[in-house]
């Protein structure tokens, strides 16, 4: 009888992988790129991977990059469960239900963070996004920042501004002052209607009165100024 000739597969040899689709890199960069903080952990809230932003925040050495290092969420987040947070997470891996915290966590080099940190189901495990919650000092002095370049902007502008609060100039910048023939700094506190021409203070006493009362009226008018040379 003649032998048949049998191909056996080693089925080890085999790759089961699947080829990686491109959106999925397309994905890993975004995330990479963010500048939130986006954490992974499995279902048991052990560390999984965790973008750039992610480890800045928390602390973690840049070797967390798609390796735990042995760390829990306790690890990483400590007194949650003294505080009972540490079953709100759990909790979401139970109902998929998603939570938002406000923790402190002490980073190596900065100190104690305040962060916001938004948990969510993914797969068995777990994500986070956290985001840094600024201090006061650092919004102040932001709003600050803010207030100095809308000064400087208004400066620049040819036409004459100004800000009046309870019938006084609170506001004026140099274009205004200018036309007036006032220093900014004379014209600050001084009553609007001294720099309104006599025959038009009553017109813009009673504009005054029908704006506090809610009514509505126009936006332009023109009127006659008085300079301080008369």
């Amino acid at each position: 009888m003649a032998k048949r000739a049998v191909t056996t597969r080693n089925h080890n040899s085999m790759s089961n992988s699947t080829p990686r689709p491109k959106w999925a890199s397309t994905l890993t960069s975004f995330i990479e790129a963010a500048k939130e903080g986006f954490i992974l952990f499995d279902k048991k809230l052990n560390l999984i991977s965790s973008n750039h932003v992610g480890r800045e925040l928390l602390g973690l050495p840049e070797e967390t990059e798609g390796v735990g290092d042995g760390k829990c969420l306790l690890d990483i987040i400590p007194g949650i469960q003294e505080s009972g947070t540490y079953q709100k997470y759990v909790n979401v891996i139970k109902t998929g239900e998603p939570f938002i915290d406000k923790s402190i966590v002490r980073h190596t080099d900065k100190g104690d963070m305040d962060l916001s940190i938004e948990a969510f189901k993914l797969g068995s495990g777990l994500g986070i996004i956290v985001n840094e919650i600024p201090k006061r000092e650092e919004v102040e002095a932001a709003l600050r920042k803010s207030e100095a370049e809308y000064l400087y902007l208004i400066e620049q502008i040819k036409d004459g501004i100004a800000i009046v609060k309870d019938q006084a100039i609170v506001f004026a910048n140099s274009a205004h002052a200018d036309l007036l023939g006032y220093s900014v700094e004379e014209l600050i506190g001084m009553p609007y209607l001294e720099t309104v021409a006599p025959e038009y203070r009553a017109l813009i006493s009673q504009r005054h009165n029908q704006r506090l009362e809610g009514q509505e009226i126009s936006q332009r008018i023109e009127i006659q100024l008085l300079r301080k040379d008369g």
